[in-house]
């Protein structure tokens, strides 16, 4: 029997016909040449280190594209799908695989027109990072898996890192790339060893520290970075010699997390330490000295601030407003005598004043509404000394009768 095409079949479509069957096969021989590499499934991100002398081999897939860089022993480095951008630039798209030379995955995830997103797991053996080596790490076991979301290329979410006994050693929770929520650190009995709050990469919220043993050592609140603490200072005899509250320095990181070479950014100081808020010194008697209110660094608050001599007896009262006198502010001898009283605007001494002596007698009346500024002198020194280290300087006017000026109250 002849084995020509059917008589009725037109010589147009029979050619058709032996088209469609030699691409069948043609498919047919692509799809074995796309089976995933025999090796047990772990993941590694792509193209961050290129290894010489591998091979590359890139077989076409619709629009993606699998390559596959090899080690020299010929086993499967990197497998990773993609496709090439609007200006034909290859980029990452899809699936993303590695593996060591013994096959054993290393890390895997998933990739967008060349960004990490989604789910990404990595795996780290105990000597392959020195960040290993260091707290709280050193007190875990190896091998170390590593596990973070990602979007658009940044981290979003958790990044969670277990030792090799599934232990969590620390949570860090990220926003847009940086750490935005709690991030937490473990000890290796399971305690908590720290726990900060962030919002938008800066320290806002608790931060609180313990003990292997559970004691809470450091319980803060931050602000956009800062934080206030309580300074106190004693004498030899340990008796208190000041007690304060600081606005620390702003707290803000250096660099950024780096999942991928699991590195953290470090913590910096950014501008100064500031007095802020309530504020005392004593004298080594045990009598208190000072006592005001600062804000940044600068005495203020429409609460006194007060002076006592040694003996306990008031010596200065005034206020402030923006760092500068202001108000009604009255001296006293150390007899208990009134010494002086006045009211200050802004820093300039307003209105009637006027002066005493210790034995009550007046020593002399002014009014600086009807006095020129000029007629002041402002580089003599109060003659009331005896107040104590943290008196009131002076501003004298004419006749050479002063008005104080407070001194920052040494830290």
């Amino acid at each position: 029997m002849s084995s020509r095409w059917p008589t009725y079949l037109s010589p147009t479509l029979v050619a058709m016909l032996a088209l469609a069957v030699c691409h069948a096969a043609v498919l047919h021989a692509e799809d074995d040449l796309l089976q995933p590499a025999s090796q047990d499934e772990a993941l590694v991100p792509q193209g961050e280190s290129e290894a010489a002398g591998t091979e590359n081999e890139a077989v076409l897939k619709g629009k993606v594209e699998i390559i596959r860089e090899r080690y020299p022993n010929r086993a499967v480095k990197v497998e990773r799908e993609v496709v090439r951008d609007a200006n034909d630039n290859y980029v990452n798209h899809g699936i993303w695989r590695m593996w060591d030379e013994n096959g054993n995955m290393v890390s895997k995830g998933q990739y967008e027109m060349g960004k990490r997103t989604g789910a990404w797991n990595t795996w780290h053996a105990a000597r392959s990072n020195k960040i290993f080596q260091q707290q709280p790490f050193k007190e875990f076991v190896g091998p170390f898996s590593s596990h973070a979301n990602f979007q658009g290329g940044l981290l979003e979410g958790t990044w969670t890192i277990f030792d090799g006994k599934k232990r969590k050693i620390l949570e860090f929770s990220y926003a847009n790339g940086v750490r935005h929520g709690t991030c937490t650190k473990a000890y290796s009995n399971g305690r908590k060893l720290e726990e900060i709050e962030y919002k938008n990469g800066e320290m806002h919220g608790i931060y609180r520290q313990w003990t292997p043993d559970g004691r809470l050592v450091k319980d803060q609140v931050y602000d956009k970075g800062r934080t206030i603490i309580r300074k106190v200072t004693h004498y030899r005899d340990a008796k208190k010699k000041s007690e304060g509250e600081y606005l620390l320095a702003k707290q803000v990181l250096e660099g950024k997390d780096d999942w991928w070479a699991v590195s953290f950014a470090s913590t910096i100081k950014e501008g100064e330490d500031e007095k802020h808020g309530e504020w005392r010194t004593w004298y080594p008697n045990g009598q208190m000295q000072v006592h005001g209110f600062y804000e940044h660094d600068r005495p203020s608050g429409e609460l006194s601030w007060s002076w006592w001599y040694p003996n306990g007896q008031k010596a200065v009262e005034g206020a402030y407003d923006q760092g500068q006198q202001h108000g009604s502010w009255t001296w006293w001898h150390q007899n208990g005598q009134k010494k002086l009283a006045g009211k200050y605007a802004m820093g300039e001494p307003s209105g009637k004043w006027i002066w005493w002596k210790n034995d009550g007698m007046v020593l002399q009346k002014m009014d600086f509404s009807a006095i020129s500024r000029d007629l002041v002198d402002e580089d003599l020194h109060d003659s009331t000394a005896d107040v104590g280290g943290s008196e009131p300087s002076v501003l004298s006017v004419p006749l050479n009768t002063k008005l104080p000026d407070l001194h920052s109250i040494k830290k």
